[in-house]
């Protein structure tokens, strides 16, 4: 089923419900990956009165778009820390971008055609097969959005990248109420997802009520924090017992007490989010109720004084298990060699192996 199946639909029922729940929503826009490039999502956005930022796939009408763009238009761009390239599987710190004019959906009557801003990120395509001489004439891959956003270019690409985030919401669901589905019953699926998303919904909710802080955390830390709450309890002789959680945990030993661990990460890296909730689960999965320490390294002076190998990293009693002799230290992006190739975290169980040599 293509991802796309359903998605106009459940756009329109979205903004319907954020119109019903908010009287003056200010600014939405719906952000999306390629897969959502269709006439029938974007114009749904519209109908919903909410902008549109839209990967465009490359067909031929938008590489043509692109081919117009004069070259003193490009602005060039370095983001403070690299992000990662996925056609190219490698990480990139620079680009340039500029935007043009660009009208879609043309196999459509006139009347459906949609008109807007096409915003192009143009990066250098590496030859991985250079060794000491230079390209002669150097390659370049093109990463287009169509979107109708009022923000100016830079923020309005930054924008758009950022839609990443979502990514952190389906760890968060993963490693939750959706852990166990598929069951093979599609109606058990059906009422855990809708139970999941209302449960979610409202976590969220309340972890915002209650602080900003609260409400960018994970949604294990909420329910550590505001749900799982001390109680009294009282036994038939009516003696007190203090300190009684609504769910039951088993009690620190001296070695969890001892080990203290720290996850160091800066927010340009979404990966932290990934390894936050792994290392949550690894700790479950070997009993040891343990308080992750988050530790944000904004400057080369942090990441000087951590020894901060790159975001995210995870300490051990102040030690970096996944060090190799001779890693630098300073602001980027971290990769892990994985059972299942290169990844932006540790996996669950690389991290019970070295939870587990405390």
């Amino acid at each position: 089923m293509a991802s796309a199946h359903g998605a106009a639909r459940l756009i329109t029922d979205a903004l319907a419900t954020l119109r019903r729940a908010t009287v003056t929503p200010g600014t939405v826009i719906v952000r999306a990956d390629s897969a959502y490039f269709t006439h029938q999502v974007v114009a749904a956005i519209r109908r919903g009165g909410a902008s549109f930022s839209v990967t465009a796939r490359m067909n031929p009408a938008v590489a043509k778009a692109i081919a117009t763009i004069d070259e003193q238009a490009w602005t060039t761009i370095r983001y403070p820390q690299a992000i990662w390239d996925e056609d190219q599987q490698v990480w990139i710190s620079d680009a340039e971008i500029a935007e043009v004019r660009f009208t879609a959906f043309t196999s459509r009557r006139t009347s459906e055609r949609i008109t807007a801003r096409l915003i192009v990120r143009c990066v250098k395509r590496l030859n991985n097969k250079a060794t000491t001489q230079g390209e002669l004439v150097p390659g370049y891959r093109y990463h287009a959005v169509f979107t109708d956003s009022t923000f100016g270019l830079v923020q309005a690409e930054a924008t758009h990248r950022d839609h990443a985030v979502i990514e952190s919401v389906f760890a968060d669901l993963k490693h939750g109420p959706l852990a166990h589905v598929p069951s093979g019953v599609f109606t058990a699926n059906a009422a855990c997802l809708a139970l999941a998303g209302i449960a979610f919904n409202l976590t969220r909710a309340a972890a915002r009520l209650t602080s900003t802080t609260l409400g960018k955390a994970r949604t294990a830390t909420v329910r550590r924090t505001l749900i799982t709450v001390a109680g009294r309890a009282a036994n038939q002789a009516h003696h007190w017992r203090h300190g009684v959680s609504v769910h039951s945990a088993s009690t620190p030993t001296a070695q969890d007490r001892r080990m203290h661990v720290q996850l160091l990460y800066f927010d340009e890296c979404p990966n932290w989010q990934v390894a936050d909730a792994r290392l949550r689960e690894a700790l479950e999965t070997l009993g040891r109720p343990i308080e992750v320490e988050k530790v944000l390294v904004n400057t080369p002076e942090q990441a000087e004084h951590w020894r901060f190998h790159g975001s995210p990293s995870v300490l051990i009693d102040g030690e970096d298990p996944f060090a190799r002799p001779g890693t630098p230290v300073g602001l980027s992006c971290r990769l892990y060699r994985t059972p299942q190739g290169v990844g932006g975290s540790p996996t669950v169980d690389q991290l019970i192996e070295v939870l587990s040599r405390t």
